[in-house]
């Protein structure tokens, strides 16, 4: 199901919200399917909870998937497929194999084995440059995944694993109830004390006790798991507790849709500035901010030098990447051309696109696109063997 409205639809659609119609959409679909498709959304969670800026909207085309669990599909002889979790924004790991998950970096088959742009799949779990089931052609690093990335996936992963019927006994009330059992059992009473330790801003937390609306997902995963407790218990009303510790500022990182009352001195910043630089892949200045509960300006004024640094190895970095694009494009395009040529048809934007299967942005005029007009207009510049 597509996350972005088609325009002839209301406002207020999305497979993800409350609306009536997500539901009678719902409905329709399990009907000419003949599939639970309930589990495989979020829409029984709309009538109490809200998904705001926790799901992945990419334009991109990239998904993150587990490479362990695809490969244990094939072995079972199922067609891999995606998983609800992937799609969280906080959710940076698989809690079955303790694996980070992969993010696609393109497809590493041969440029004669990839489809044409009319001919290409849409299903996660196949690739859909050369149609490649489970993946096989993309060569990803498996890294374990940290504690941290366990207790946030596993969090999320326990709401999600529940039933349509045990969602439908959850209310605001049942939400209110969990919300001041963890606040009255985990920091005394103190609703500021949770509010500051989970990341979520203060305000939040009186509104969630006074106002009838939905109440956001990310900011109750912040505080359960700040206050290490269950968090599909919680929207139920109970207290169950759980272990492990994630720091407020990483919280507000991965899910984060408040604020952190930061504590950071100039001391901190200059040493994260020195720590960034060191790294191969350096972070740029607003991750660092970020991460430090801190503005950019901040950040700058704290170490004017660092921070002026860190931008100049970013920028070479951005530069060594476009090139690298330049070039890997350049070539898929020159063999396409070399086939166009051989096969008598004629060499131009739509078919070196089409059938080399590397689409160019032609507004943003990248390397891509550059590439592209370089091998169209002068291919004889390039000192490649096809």
């Amino acid at each position: 199901m597509s996350l972005r409205a088609p325009c002839w639809l209301t406002p207020s659609w999305s497979i993800y919200s409350g609306s009536s119609v997500n539901v009678e959409l719902l409905d329709l679909l399990q009907k000419a399917t003949g599939q639970s498709l309930g589990m495989t959304t979020l829409v029984r969670f709309a009538h109490t909870l809200s998904f705001c800026k926790l799901l992945n909207h990419s334009n991109s085309g990239h998904v993150r998937y587990c490479p362990l669990c695809f490969e244990e599909d094939l072995k079972a002889k199922k067609l891999p497929y995606g998983r609800l979790l992937w799609e969280l924004r906080g959710v940076d790991c698989c809690i079955t194999h303790g694996v980070r998950l992969h993010a696609t970096s393109g497809c590493w088959a041969d440029v004669g084995k990839r489809l044409a742009l009319q001919e290409r799949p849409r299903a996660i779990g196949v690739c859909p440059d050369c149609g490649s089931i489970g993946r096989q052609c993309e060569k990803p690093v498996l890294a374990k995944a940290e504690a941290s990335d366990i207790v946030i996936a596993t969090c999320l992963a326990n709401v999600l694993a529940l039933s349509e019927q045990e969602c439908a006994s959850i209310d605001r009330e049942s939400v209110r109830e969990g919300v001041r059992a963890l606040v009255n059992h985990q920091f005394n009473g103190n609703s500021n004390a949770a509010a500051d330790a989970a990341g979520v801003g203060r305000g939040t937390m009186c509104n969630w006790h006074k106002n009838d609306g939905t109440f956001n997902f990310a900011s109750l995963a912040q505080l359960s798991i700040a206050g290490k407790v269950d968090l599909s218990r919680m929207l139920k009303g109970e207290l169950f507790l759980t272990e492990g510790d994630v720091p407020p500022q990483e919280l507000r990182r991965r899910l984060g849709r408040a604020y952190v009352r930061s504590n950071t001195t100039d001391v901190d910043m200059v040493r994260h500035l020195k720590e960034a630089l060191e790294q191969d892949e350096t972070p740029t200045l607003n991750k660092v901010a970020t991460s430090l509960g801190v503005s950019i300006p901040a950040l700058r004024a704290s170490a004017p030098a660092l921070a002026k640094a860190l931008v100049a190895k970013n920028q070479v970095a951005k530069e060594a990447h476009r090139g690298n694009v330049y070039l890997d494009a350049a070539r898929t395009y020159l063999r396409t051309r070399q086939a166009l040529v051989d096969s008598g048809k004629t060499v131009n934007q739509k078919n070196l696109q089409v059938h080399s299967g590397l689409s160019a942005d032609l507004e943003r005029q990248g390397p891509r696109y550059r590439a592209l007009q370089a091998v169209i207009a002068t291919p004889e510049k390039f000192e490649l063997k096809y």
